[in-house]
């Protein structure tokens, strides 16, 4: 959903701040990073590495991997972040000259209560807590009545919601950072 809604405006430079440690592994994680590569591939775009980066899950780690981002010189439109850190993201694209989302949309995950209070409100997609807990419960049962014989795994279903924190991309061209 992420990258559907950010190619249908325009945006083709996406930015990426994940949640990913070098050296752990976190499966959630390691599958959205999987979601957005067949994403991208499937909307025509080309991954950029160095618009991939460890953005943590607080509001300072969110600051700080948005200016590692900007220190890179790299162009870019558009970034996928969780909600967790939108705060701190927010912060480093203003000290920067950046206004969202004119200058660049942001799209998080999760739908955290306070996404719609942000100035912008947070375009995000929500993942039904309800719908997350009664999976989980579903494997628990399974996992406690197979006796260690394992369980299927499941997909929740999510949503987008759209937010003004993401627009149309100025000119129908990616932006140039200011010199």
């Amino acid at each position: 959903l992420w990258v559907n809604h950010l190619s249908e405006l325009g945006h083709s430079k996406i930015a990426y701040l994940h949640g990913i440690v070098d050296g752990e592994y976190n499966r959630d994680m390691s599958e959205r990073l999987q979601f957005l590569y067949e994403a991208a591939n499937r909307a025509g775009l080309v991954v950029d590495p160095d618009l991939l980066l460890y953005g943590g899950f607080s509001r300072e780690e969110g600051y700080k991997a948005t200016r590692d981002l900007l220190d890179r010189n790299k162009e870019f439109t558009a970034m996928i972040i969780n909600d967790h850190i939108a705060a701190g993201v927010y912060d480093a694209l203003r000290e920067s000259g950046r206004s969202i989302p004119d200058d660049v949309s942001v799209i998080g995950t999760d739908d955290l209560n306070w996404a719609s209070h942000m100035a912008p409100p947070l375009t995000t997609v929500r993942i039904s807590r309800r719908r997350l807990a009664r999976a989980a419960v579903t494997r628990l049962d399974e996992m406690t009545s197979k006796a260690g014989k394992g369980f299927a795994t499941e997909n929740i279903p999510v949503d987008l919601i759209v937010r003004g924190s993401t627009n149309h991309l100025k000119g129908g061209t990616d932006w140039k950072r200011p010199q």
